[in-house]
């Protein structure tokens, strides 16, 4: 190690890290004074107790807004693993193009809602006014104050590939000690990927077996007893081709149990696993053998 500075090792050839950040305004508000009335009334005696809240916007547009958001975010967090404990998630540079397709498809979606509810603004004062009675004499906010509370954005970080950090007139053991600890936390980052990654195969994988045990076809008049949609072979395809981005260690036991999801599982014809009792225990012995290796999935080697 150099006297003065350090490297910090990163998948920055693979990907990068992002974060996405959603604000937006929020109509229900605390109505002060019938709140004090109210405790006054029922003899409440601390103010935290109760409270009187009024939704001043009641706003159908502004639910889609948060609805749409929830969705994108939904959509984020599927496509891209989480990145340490702090919110960011890590996004493969194979996966951008698809990532900015998705994106701008969630945006435009959430922008239609923001702006029908900004041009609804008039109609929801008045309707305010008419239906809140006593709770209707709230300050109401003005398109500008509103606007300015909307926020939506992927915030994109590049992971460097090389960072120095300068220790000039720090102790010689202390730089060890940091150095240290700033891989060990960078390694404890990316070995979450591919936990994440285990978790999801692992989860995929359990279904199959679950339904590979439970399924018992129709038998005269008793109906289908265990039964499971063909998207449970999507699913492991999907999770499969997700594998092949968020292998960011290019761990070979990753690689052999991708190409076995595909190979073993994904190419099976969900009806003639149905009809196969045979197929359907192979299907099953397979699961449960990959389900044994994805344990070991981004844990640190000695």
């Amino acid at each position: 190690m150099a006297d003065k500075n350090i490297s910090l090792p990163t998948a920055g050839e693979l990907g990068i890290s992002i974060r996405f950040v959603k604000r937006g305004p929020g109509g229900v508000k605390t109505h002060k004074k019938a709140s004090a009335e109210l405790r006054e009334q029922k003899k409440v005696k601390r103010s935290k107790r109760a409270k009187v809240t009024v939704d001043i916007f009641d706003s159908p547009d502004l639910r889609e807004w948060n609805n749409s958001v929830a969705r994108f975010r939904a959509e984020t967090e599927d496509m891209c693993p989480p990145f340490g404990m702090g919110g960011d998630r890590f996004l493969a540079n194979t996966l951008a193009n698809e990532f900015v397709v998705m994106k701008d498809r969630n945006m435009v979606e959430c922008s239609k809602w923001e702006h029908a509810f900004l041009a609804s603004l008039p109609v929801l004062k008045a309707r305010y006014v008419s239906e809140g009675g006593d709770l209707g004499d709230l300050p109401w906010p003005t398109e500008e104050e509103l606007r300015s509370k909307f926020y939506l954005d992927i915030e994109e970080n590049g992971i460097p590939n090389d960072v120095d950090f300068d220790f000039s007139g720090i102790a010689k053991e202390h730089r060890e000690r940091y150095e240290r600890e700033v891989r060990e936390t960078h390694e404890k980052k990316i070995r979450g990927v591919i936990r994440h990654c285990s978790e999801q195969v692992e989860k995929r994988l359990s279904s199959v077996v679950e339904k590979m045990a439970d399924y018992k076809p129709k038998d005269g008049n008793i109906k289908a007893q265990g039964v499971f949609r063909d998207s449970l072979i999507g699913n492991i395809k999907e999770i499969a081709g997700m594998l092949e981005h968020w292998n960011i260690t290019k761990d070979p036991e990753v690689d052999s149990v991708r190409r076995r999801l595909l190979l073993e599982i994904g190419t099976v014809d969900p009806k003639s696993l149905r009809e196969d009792p045979h197929l359907r225990k192979r299907v099953k012995r397979s699961a449960e053998d990959l389900l044994s290796r994805v344990g070991s999935f981004g844990q640190a080697k000695d």
